[in-house]
């Protein structure tokens, strides 16, 4: 912007002349046309006045009052450039913050420079003061836009990389570990679909202040020399984390600061009257042993966070090379997850369930397996998590679900004798509010009576929303579906939310059943379960039944149903369909 002139008499004046007259003299941006003579200070503090919408009165109108309208932090530094300006005829080209006395803040860019008349010898001081303000705050927003992650305030992908670049370069030069550590929140696609985005976000909101918490402690696992921050923290997107931990002593301080950040994220959170219990999975990569490059830490960390997955969640690993062909393959076996869908190389298995008295056969668990065209059949141990992770895990139920319902009619209409069949339903298919249409189709298309459905699902999804539970229970009992809780005894479920459930049975979970004969307090919690199902007017099924003795016991304590290897494992169709015909022949020549 052209700059308003501002003159000084002579050289001797100049040079003996005080900052303050130099300061008084300079003109406004928006008057170009305007010369402002050194004398003329009450035109100047006018036009600075008006500038910055005060009145000289407001401030006292003099050249020390208005330095104290610059801020503290400021004000040395404009004082030291018009000394340099009189005295050394140094240029003068400063941003600085004015704080008026209503506590209004300009930040005004100052500009000005010495000019010697060659006639008379004169200094002629030129200059202009400009209110940037807007400017400003429009270069800080930009900025923060383009590093910064709009949710948490925390560094965004970019950020992180570029303090993750500079410390490598210090590390390198000065010999120092450091590390990268890879946080992703447990099933927080789940917490999501089920209360919705905008918890999602406040619980994000959430961890990220525990972490910055959990790093903020970490100052004293290592420090800089210069006593910098030793750590920087990032949201990479989603509920995906990053933390960069410099001057580390040894690698494994890396872990105890994983270690704290798992144990901060135990505590439940309480958003909008839902209790949220949260966990999360660690990868940590360590300079230089890990890699030397932005791109190589990042990547085993994440690499090794996967394995923290597959580790049961809730933990914390090391990046080993050994990880990268586990990450390979597990790409592989999810990239033909997707394809298996599409081919249709899935089948469902059946184990029956029977009377513990008589033992025929009442029903069947649906149970999917993956018929891999090389790798032949596949238990679900292998694929069951790499679904969930990727969301396949609820079109896979779906699959099952339809596949089970025609399956058991088929059988049916063969003339086989009617028996229930169960599925069991994920996380992602409960919460995803698709449920009851899913059901309602799969019966209708099938034909099957909905007394003979049973859905199972677990403790932990029936617990995660109660409210919402109830109300998808009690809407898919409206339909005639038996709901049934599966493993139960693992979880955290209590009489009273039972008592609000709309549920027909209780599985008794196997690591009860497996050690009843050597373990009194197995037999005790089994004795408990099936008594207060008893009680509730639900029939209790014990799974994992393996030998006559754990038989004879579970009937002994009055159990009404059992499934297990004692009896048959999961068969497929046809070899199911053979345990029916061989159940209803023996009952025929009974």
């Amino acid at each position: 912007m052209p700059p308003c002139p501002v003159h000084a008499q002579n050289q001797q004046r100049a040079a003996r002349a005080h900052p303050k007259r130099i300061a008084a003299g300079i003109g406004p941006a928006d008057r170009p046309d305007r010369q402002l003579g050194l004398e003329s200070q009450d035109q100047s503090f006018d036009e600075l006045c008006r500038l910055l919408g005060v009145r000289p009165q407001d401030f006292g109108g003099t050249f020390e009052a208005f330095l104290n309208l610059i801020h503290p932090d400021d004000r040395s530094v404009v004082t030291g450039a018009l000394e340099r300006l009189v005295s050394q005829h140094t240029p003068c080209d400063i941003d600085h913050r004015v704080v008026l006395p209503n506590g209004t803040d300009f930040i005004i860019h100052l500009q000005a420079e010495g000019v010697r008349e060659e006639e008379t010898d004169e200094l002629t001081v030129i200059g202009t003061a400009q209110d940037i303000t807007e400017r400003k705050q429009a270069e800080r927003a930009i900025h923060q836009l383009a590093y910064y992650d709009s949710l948490t305030g925390l560094a965004n992908r970019v950020l992180f990389k570029d303090r993750l670049s500079n410390a490598l370069s210090y590390a390198e030069r000065y010999h120092q570990h450091l590390a990268t550590l890879f946080i992703d929140l447990d099933r927080f696609k789940v917490i999501n679909d089920t209360l919705g985005h905008t918890v999602g976000d406040r619980l994000l909101t959430h961890v990220a202040e525990r972490l910055s918490e959990s790093v903020r402690q970490s100052d004293s696992v290592g420090r800089h020399a210069d006593h910098e921050p030793t750590h920087a923290l990032a949201r990479l997107g989603g509920d995906e984390f990053t933390i960069l931990l410099t001057a580390l002593p040894t690698p494994e301080d890396a872990g105890r600061v994983a270690r704290r950040i798992l144990e901060a994220l135990a505590h439940p959170l309480s958003i909008d009257g839902h209790e949220i219990f949260i966990s999360a999975s660690i990868g940590i990569s360590i300079f230089p042993s890990d890699g030397a490059t932005v791109e190589a830490l990042l990547k085993n960390a994440d690499t090794a966070m996967y394995h923290a997955k597959e580790q049961g969640r809730n933990n914390c690993q090391f990046y080993s090379s050994g990880l990268n062909a586990a990450a390979a393959e597990r790409l592989d076996l999810e990239n033909e997850l997707r394809r298996a869908l599409e081919r249709e190389e899935f089948v469902v298995f059946y184990q029956p369930k029977l009377n513990i008295h008589s033992r025929k056969i009442l029903g069947a668990e649906a149970l999917v397996r993956w018929k891999h065209p090389k790798r032949g059949l596949v238990p679900p141990g292998v694929f069951l998590n790499a679904a969930i992770d990727t969301g396949l895990i609820r079109p896979m139920d779906e699959w099952v679900l339809r596949e089970a319902c025609r399956q058991v009619k088929a059988w049916e209409t063969a003339g086989l004798p009617p028996i229930t069949v169960s599925a069991n339903v994920s996380n992602s298919l409960f919460h995803g509010r698709t449920l009851p249409a899913t059901v309602a189709d799969a019966l209708r298309d099938s034909g099957l009576n909905p007394s003979q459905l049973e859905l199972e699902l677990t403790e932990s999804i029936a617990m995660r929303d109660v409210e919402a539970s109830v109300t998808m229970l009690e809407g898919l009992r409206t339909m005639g579906v038996r709901l049934s809780i599966d493993d139960f005894g693992t979880g955290y479920s209590s009489l009273s939310y039972l008592q609000r459930f709309p549920l027909s049975r209780l599985k008794i979970d196997q690591s009860f059943v497996r050690d009843l004969l050597t373990n009194e307090n197995n037999v005790k919690i089994t004795r408990a379960i099936i008594a207060m199902a008893h009680s509730l007017n639900l029939s209790v099924l014990a799974e994992g039944v393996e030998t006559e003795g754990q038989l004879a016991r579970l009937r002994e304590e009055g159990c009404d149903e059992v499934q297990g290897y004692l009896f048959s494992r999961p068969v497929c169709a046809e070899d199911f369909e053979k345990l029916l015909r061989g159940d209803a022949d023996a009952r025929t020549a009974a």
